[in-house]
């Protein structure tokens, strides 16, 4: 699969700058190979304008590679080969294919959600959204030294814990009904085995922290297993929605281009193939569709 995206992309940027040469023949050439040319904007249209020279170069490297064998391969002959025509012929109907889709997709505008279809999925799908780790919900004040975060935890509590944040902290601080839960994998371990042994609505002492000091108010700890709350999977919640709209326009654009009058198939042997599935399985298969049941699937 690697091998056969990157011919493609070799054919591709073989094609552009081919494609270059008859565009602007006053274009500098940083390489040239017989017709083939590569020039800077191409180069930087493909690695970016930020890579470094040396990712620069092996990009260099490798278009000069595949340049050269391509020439070479066809001063053999090979692209008349039979089966090159074939695996060409291949390539290109596959990523003819998944643009035309990419394309129907995009006009289809499934990445539309609204507020409502988030609510009815979470609802539907609650059982799904489980808790893979313990996590926790706590705010804290940042400071650079220990001595302050001393100063600062000396008569601290929960309800002058925001205000001296405010005051103190050098990161910012956010109402408490706003912070998300935090999966244990956020945390360091030293830092977690603290913060998580603490009750809720307490406090830590001063903990260091990436070379500073940090004081936890930790709001709210649930553990693994636990059903997580539309807040904190919310973003699970739309990649399914988004996935399960894709899927419905892509079989939406096949169920309409099946509809095209050259499109036929051999109904005795697709039925037959339909005999060799689970009931189930057949009468959702969308080539089975059109295909009359059988007996037992229609109750004869």
């Amino acid at each position: 699969m690697k091998l056969i995206i990157f011919c493609l992309f070799a054919a591709l940027l073989l094609a552009s700058c081919r494609e270059e040469k008859i565009i602007g023949e006053s274009e500098h050439a940083i390489m040239r190979i017989g017709a083939a040319t590569l020039t800077e904007r191409e180069l930087l249209a493909v690695v970016g304008e930020d890579a470094s020279p040396e990712e620069k170069l092996n990009f260099i490297r490798e278009w000069s590679n595949t340049e050269l064998t391509y020439q070479a391969a066809k001063e053999m002959g090979l692209h008349k080969n039979e089966h090159t025509q074939r695996i060409i012929h291949d390539m290109e109907r596959n990523l003819l294919s998944v643009l035309y889709i990419q394309s129907a997709v995009k006009d289809a505008h499934p990445s539309e959600i609204l507020p409502s279809e988030i609510h009815e999925e979470f609802q539907r799908n609650s059982h799904l959204y489980i808790r893979q780790e313990p996590v926790i919900r706590a705010a804290r004040i940042v400071v650079d030294n220990l001595r302050t975060a001393w100063q600062i935890r000396d008569g601290l509590t929960v309800e002058n814990f925001r205000p001296r944040s405010m005051a103190s902290s050098l990161e910012e601080t956010l109402p408490f009904d706003s912070i998300a839960f935090l999966p244990q994998s956020a945390f360091e371990p030293p830092v977690w085995n603290i913060i998580f042994n603490t009750r809720n609505m307490g406090l830590t002492a001063p903990i260091g922290e990436n070379g500073r000091y940090s004081i936890y108010l930790v709001l709210q700890r649930e553990q693994a297993g636990t059903s997580a709350p539309l807040e904190e999977v919310m973003d699970l919640v739309k990649r399914s929605i988004l996935a399960r709209k894709q899927n419905n326009v892509v079989g939406d654009i096949f169920a309409r281009l099946r509809n095209r009058p050259d499109y036929t198939f051999d109904r005795e042997f697709m039925a037959n193939l339909g005999r060799e599935l689970p009931d189930s399985d057949a009468a959702a298969h969308p080539l089975l569709s059109d295909v009359p049941a059988t007996k037992e699937q229609s109750g004869e």
